[in-house]
């Protein structure tokens, strides 16, 4: 009977952490991947219009005279609309336009609650037991109860003196000097985040008590300079990764704060980790002449593949699926992994080569040493050929501006619409109308929700879902 009890409540548990979407973009890898499909089709229930968001940065530059380049991506776009969270029947945002966290019923789409801050809340909650936590461009890391938006706790970051409290104008508002632009981030039971605005001033990352709000002894302030916290953290292995926008990612001990490195040619403010130790971010400055996203060895740092003319994608097994070329693919990392685990020694043997042609040596032993180089060139070329069967397969597409998966299907974000595709063979199976540009997808108790750059939250659910909640 002990048994019987424990497996329903385990059950329950389980059921509930698969529905839910507690964080940005769902885990603390950013995954985007949730372990449920969408029962199809689906139908609007409800829509939320708020004033579209006024973003912490302006877009990128025009051009890039030093490097002649022009169309730059935006290395810093971490709040181009109003992204959910949610979980048990309630979804969350963080408005830039109003100050506030709202809370609003999925069944109806009427709000709940909402809590103002004296500044912008650029990412949504992140949900912890009973608790919603955010941070506010007016300096403070804050802890609402989740059902009520009654404040629990707030915690100010920046120095522990008088300059900390001074305000600067952005946007027709007033924001700190150490504003929360990070989300909020939980592991091993700590908060996570980072104070930061300029990389002239110091910066802060913080891990405090999230029940309580204080420095714990178990947490850590880290204090810095030349960097800019800005992003969604992410967390893998007792490390936090911390993105910054127009230059690397940092790499902190989970445990001690202490700077543990960076991931060189890596930047921008989207960031994912996969279940195979890959981290996949865009490139460290604005002279890249297309968009790109670059995956990375999380234990070597080095660059194992670069997708061109992209700037989102999504993991999942072991595959990738992105846009390209004007066309979405799918893409084996695994099999990927294998041809450079062919490459590598070979490389290794041609850069040893190249440096001994490089001394002086006599004209028999430099004819040696060249053929070798030639013939090991040969075969790099050779094994890189078949890179190209790493492509599973690719279906014309428009540009999706966010991209999320479940089990068997790709959800992506377009310019006025939203489409669920097939993750086995790249064909659409569904497809909607939306308001705007749809930067954020999440999957919350079998709905989904879309936010877009007008500042709309559309709610889709199944048919059933439908039925279900209408009066």
């Amino acid at each position: 009977m002990r048994f019987l009890i424990l497996t329903l409540i385990l059950s329950s548990i389980l059921q509930a952490s698969e529905t839910a979407w507690p964080t940005y973009r769902h885990d603390n890898t950013r995954s985007g991947v949730t372990s449920t499909d969408l029962k199809l089709p689906l139908s609007t229930i409800w829509e939320n219009q708020s004033s579209a968001p006024q973003q912490a940065w302006t877009g990128p530059a025009k051009w890039d005279a030093y490097a002649g380049n022009n169309g730059l991506q935006s290395m810093r776009n971490f709040d181009p609309c109003y992204f959910t969270t949610g979980q048990s029947g309630l979804v969350y945002f963080s408005s830039s336009s109003d100050n506030a966290v709202h809370c609003i019923d999925s069944k109806t789409g009427k709000e709940i609650w909402h809590f103002f801050t004296e500044a912008a809340v650029r990412f949504p909650p992140t949900l912890y037991k009973n608790l919603a936590l955010f941070g506010s461009d007016d300096g403070f890391a804050y802890a609402v109860n989740a059902k009520t938006g009654k404040l629990v706790w707030k915690f100010k970051g920046g120095p522990d003196d008088t300059i900390s409290n001074r305000r600067i104008p952005s946007n027709g508002k007033f924001l700190s000097l150490w504003p929360i632009r990070t989300s909020i981030l939980i592991y091993n039971d700590l908060a996570y985040f980072g104070a930061s605005l300029v990389p002239w001033r110091k910066s802060y990352l913080y891990a405090i008590d999230p029940l309580t709000g204080k420095k714990s002894t178990r947490g850590f302030v880290s204090e810095m300079d030349n960097v800019t916290l800005q992003g969604a953290l992410l967390a893998s292995k007792d490390r936090i990764y911390v993105p910054q926008g127009r230059t690397v990612p940092l790499v902190f001990s989970a445990t001690t704060g202490k700077k543990e490195g960076k991931v060189p040619q890596a930047g921008g403010i989207f960031a994912i980790l996969d279940d195979d130790g890959r981290f996949f971010a865009g490139p460290s400055n604005q002279k890249t002449r297309n968009d790109e996203v670059r995956a990375f060895n999380t234990q070597t740092n080095s660059r194992i593949a670069t997708f061109g003319d992209a700037d989102r994608l999504v993991v999942s097994n072991g595959i990738a699926y992105l846009h390209s070329g004007k066309q979405l693919k799918a893409f084996d990392l695994k099999k990927n992994d294998q041809i450079n685990e062919q490459i590598a020694p070979l490389q290794k043997k041609l850069d040893a080569i190249n440096k001994e042609l490089r001394k002086k040596h006599d004209k028999e032993k430099k004819d040696q040493l060249t053929q070798q180089r030639n013939e090991l060139n040969q075969q790099i070329s050779d094994i890189k050929k078949t890179l190209s069967t790493c492509w599973i397969w690719s279906k014309k597409s428009p540009l999706p501006y966010d991209l999320i998966a479940t089990p068997n299907q790709i959800i992506a974000g377009f310019d006025g619409s939203v489409a669920i595709i097939s993750r086995k063979t790249g064909e659409t199976i569904w497809t909607a109308p939306v308001s705007g540009k749809a930067y954020g997808l999440s999957i919350i108790d079998g709905q989904l929700y879309i936010s877009t750059d007008l500042g709309s939250i559309q709610a889709f659910g199944s048919n059933q879902q439908t039925k279900r909640k209408l009066p």
